[in-house]
């Protein structure tokens, strides 16, 4: 199997290859903020290139697999395999990935430059602190009470750069425009997910690329410098982010309709994934069950009021954005016949929607690529509004497409012991109990994750899900039976004190008061029955108190939705919980 794959990533390869020289020919110029989805694609095809190629690099018998399956394959037919040589020359080229990616995307510096560069209006908004975001009173809906039915257009969509994650890649980005953004990727972060638990540090990486090249010095200094920013200001940025979020999503159900987008925006704004490093206490996060729970929540209002935001957008597209494309293309000069067919067609066709007729087809698919690329007039697409266009097409029959790409996490399947020991966490921190059922829910997201060429995993991954939803409910059904059970232990313990026998010691010490008989003075526990419900203050939690309000949690947590669907099961938390009291 491990050969039948290189010979994929040899094809890939190639069609990659062959993909970058039609674009580079064709004079398309990739700008992010003018033709997003375009470009957006162009960025991901070569963020997946290099993943792909790092990846082989760490393929530690690759070289033992192709030479014994081209003896094998000499003993056999009596001559080698017809891919043998590329196999092996490939493989040798990628012992230093970083030096070959560079020497392979060299011819198509100038596209990938520009789409690069583009990322300047947009990557420095994807790390402002959470101060900034404070400020700036981000995804707030009172700081702008006049406007708060005025939707919310900002283009691109920052949400949609969650998976346009900026790989510091030093032969691309080291033009002295690109110094800001080769900064920002550098001391933001010091690790990157190349795909699903495979990750990549990334500042030894670049150092020891620099460190092959005569007469970077300066440059691996410079990488150091980033690294020792990341490892001491990164954590705590993200730690800063995370709360903030937390008190920003509770405001999120009163957003939808024109205020839409701030929920991709939120939910595609998540922390980095933890990894161990030495500042384990700014890592470890016992409120992340907070933010994984409003998550969920928000992803259930979009599906429960999916119509209710269809039917607004359906109305702002012929409304609107029909109106203002209309007036836009009034002012184009220099347009080509065919584009303006194009222009006008799209015009048409939002004009004349309806809310019968997107449920019948599909709306998206007449924008998807409807961003024209021409030289004549690309400085007059951003007025145009295509990319907002687009993104409110989405938003009226494309619903479930941008919460998974927002707001998916089924990343957490390849990281089971990370996942088990935040549950464990949050069970024994009774102020997070009541988010606990986000756990289970998000078990839900898992069989999105299996990819269409790899069928196999398919039934490991499903076992892993039910396995792991199987265990949180049943965890929090015993977690809610011991605390009645303990309840039911400390009302028998307070019932027993009402008990005559228990009246003898202050009997005894009246008779001792009578007769005046200090020496003989009998001592008891002072606390009569019933001082348990006096107190100073409600702040003082009794035992009782605190397990009231834990199994109070605990039940909310339960009964937050009645069933959880998982592949094709479905779990009713409540029903763990019967068993257990059953039991």
């Amino acid at each position: 199997p491990l050969l039948l794959h290189l010979v994929d990533l040899l094809d890939y390869r190639d069609h990659v290859g062959e993909l970058l020289t039609t674009l580079d020919a064709c004079g398309i110029v990739m700008d992010i903020t003018r033709n997003f989805d375009l470009s957006k694609a162009y960025l991901s095809v070569v963020s997946t290139y290099a993943s792909l190629m790092i990846l082989l690099s760490r393929v530690e018998d690759r070289k033992a697999v192709l030479g014994l399956y081209n003896a094998a394959h000499e003993m056999i037919h009596a001559h080698s395999d017809v891919a043998f040589p590329r196999l092996g020359n490939m493989i040798l080229e990628y012992d230093n990935p970083l030096k070959k990616l560079s020497e392979e995307f060299g011819p198509h510096s100038q596209t990938l430059t520009t789409a690069l560069l583009s990322l300047a209006a947009i990557y420095p908004r994807r790390n402002l602190s959470a101060e900034k975001w404070r400020s700036a009173q981000m995804l707030s809906l009172v700081s702008t009470r006049d406007s708060s039915s005025t939707p919310r257009t900002r283009t691109p969509s920052p949400a949609k750069m969650d998976h346009l994650r900026l790989r510091p890649l030093p032969p691309l980005t080291c033009q002295q425009d690109a110094t800001e953004l080769w900064k920002q990727a550098l001391t933001s972060n010091w690790v990157i997910s190349l795909f699903r638990d495979e990750v990549v540090y990334i500042h030894p990486h670049i150092q020891s690329f620099f460190e092959s090249i005569k007469g970077y010095g300066k440059k691996v200094n410079e990488v150091k410098d980033y690294q020792n920013a990341a490892l001491q200001n990164a954590s705590v940025l993200h730690r800063e982010r995370r709360k903030f979020l937390r008190s920003a999503l509770r405001e999120i159900p009163g957003l939808l309709g024109p205020k839409a987008l701030f929920i991709f925006m939120a939910s595609a704004s998540r922390g980095t994934r933890q990894t161990k490093y030495r500042f384990q206490e700014d890592l470890i996060d016992r409120y992340l069950p907070e933010l994984l729970f409003l998550m969920e929540e928000c992803r259930a209002l979009v599906r429960k009021y999916g119509q209710v935001i269809q039917r607004y957008y359906v109305q702002y597209l012929s409304g609107y954005d029909a109106v203002a494309l209309n007036k836009s293309m009034q002012s184009l000069t220099h347009i080509s016949e065919e584009d303006s067919i194009i222009l006008s067609s799209i015009c048409q066709t939002i004009s004349d929607l309806t809310v019968e007729q997107v449920r019948t087809q599909t709306t998206s698919s007449t924008f998807g690529g409807s961003d024209s690329t021409g030289h004549g007039y690309r400085a007059t697409l951003r007025p145009l509004g295509l990319n907002t266009i687009t993104f409110h097409t989405r938003l009226v029959d494309g619903l479930e497409d941008m919460l998974t790409e927002t707001s998916d996490l089924g990343l957490f399947c390849f990281y089971c012991k990370l996942f088990e020991d935040h549950f464990q966490m949050c069970l024994e921190f009774p102020a997070q109990n009541r988010f606990i059922i986000a756990f289970p829910l998000i078990c839900g997201h898992f069989s999105r994750v299996t990819n269409d060429f790899c069928p196999e995993e398919r039934t490991n991954l499903r076992e892993r899900s039910l396995s792991l939803v199987n265990t949180f409910l049943d965890e929090m059904a015993k977690e809610a039976k011991n605390i009645i059970s303990t309840i039911c232990e400390e009302q028998c313990n307070l019932s027993d004190k009402l008990l005559p026998k228990h009246c003898a010691a202050l009997i005894a010490q009246v008779v001792n008061k009578k007769k005046r008989d200090k020496s003989r003075k009998i001592m008891f526990d002072k606390e009569l029955p019933g001082s348990e419900s006096y107190r100073k203050t409600r702040e003082d939690l009794t035992t009782m108190d605190k397990l009231h309000m834990a199994l109070t949690e605990l039940c909310y947590s339960i009964n937050y939705t009645p069933t959880i669907n998982v592949w094709e099961y479905t779990f009713a938390p409540r029903e763990y919980l019967n068993q257990h009291l059953e039991t």
